[in-house]
């Protein structure tokens, strides 16, 4: 099986903001900082409701919702390990938020409220 696209995406939100990546489908998931990072991208992103990505040079404004569904979760997760399985337990942590950005539409966030679990809503923008 081939991993699906990954890299690092910069977040263009006042100061450029590097953070991790994943493409599946029609949506662009983002790795957020849990392990003392700076999760201040997040607020900003869930406050807005969009975001400004640069994707391999390519500027893309996307909308962001929270995924918070456990299942959901944990295929995002799964996602990650997949392509990052030598950081994943570096990068991350059951209290990782990510964050699900789509063209056109919407973000995904997903936030792991533990043990496995996620919350997912959208965001209406």
């Amino acid at each position: 099986m081939i991993p699906p696209e990954h890299g690092v995406a910069t977040l263009v939100a006042g100061k450029a903001i590097p953070l991790v990546y994943v493409r599946e489908g029609g949506s662009v998931f983002i790795g957020g900082a849990s392990r003392g990072g700076n999760e201040e991208w997040f607020r900003q992103v869930m406050l807005s409701g969009s975001a400004l990505l640069d994707l391999n040079g390519k500027r893309v404004r996307m909308r962001a919702t929270l995924v918070s569904d456990p299942d959901e979760r944990r295929v995002v997760e799964g996602l990650f390990r997949a392509c990052f399985p030598d950081r994943f337990s570096m990068w991350f942590s059951e209290r990782t938020k990510w964050v699900a950005m789509s063209e056109g539409a919407r973000v995904r966030v997903v936030t792991s409220l533990g043990q496995g679990r996620v919350r997912c809503h959208s965001l209406g923008l």
